[in-house]
């Protein structure tokens, strides 16, 4: 498995620019993989790793959020390619945010990603095969009314690629408060289009 995310990154790394779409708020360059015809390998290793976390993670959640399971019953989940282009200055290159799914994988071949933690801004750990989770704000209407979605950013100046795994509740999976995940979606990106961050 490692290997294989290892060789996505070589991938990703030979993509032109061309490959991706330019963010219009943003300095990256990104691309939405959502078939198996796109980085076949890295999408399978994707799906042993939802499968692995729904096994494992979800498993020793559902004590407390029993709904955990359920929700998450379909391969629902997304995967993004970024490219941050160097620059000459150190800067802000992905705007705080939160993402909108149960949770996040980041992984990354360079340094970059901060969390927010007690109103500061600190390093957040991630690699081309150890990756960072992040709580997406959608935990906190599926399980814990309690949780904290992670906000974090990316910063730098150096060229630094990324693959993301957003891991989303069931499209039709209805909420406490009755509105289902793809109902939220479309309510908080207010276009009627899934567009996930990292």
């Amino acid at each position: 498995m490692e290997d294989t995310l290892r060789d996505a990154f070589v991938e990703l790394r030979a993509l032109s620019d061309n490959t991706f779409l330019s963010h219009p708020n943003d300095c990256k360059l990104h691309a939405m993989i959502d078939t198996e015809d796109d980085l076949t390998g890295c999408w399978c290793v994707f799906s042993a790793l939802f499968a692995a976390l729904k096994r494992e993670g979800f498993a020793r959640l559902s004590k407390d959020y029993p709904d955990l399971i359920a929700a998450h019953d379909q391969q629902n989940f997304k995967m993004r390619l970024l490219r941050y282009p160097a620059t000459q200055s150190t800067m802000v290159r992905g705007k705080e945010h939160t993402d909108y799914g149960t949770f996040s994988l980041i992984f990354a071949d360079a340094a970059g990603l901060e969390v927010e933690k007690g109103g500061e801004w600190v390093e957040a750990s991630a690699d081309e095969t150890n990756p960072a989770v992040v709580v997406g704000s959608s935990m906190k209407l599926l399980a814990d009314p309690s949780a904290t979605p992670t906000n974090h950013r990316v910063s730098g100046n150096s060229l630094r690629h990324s693959i993301v795994l957003f891991i989303e509740a069931n499209d039709d999976f209805a909420f406490r408060d009755g509105q289902t995940m793809k109902e939220y979606i479309k309510r908080r990106s207010g276009t009627g289009v899934t567009v996930e961050e990292e």
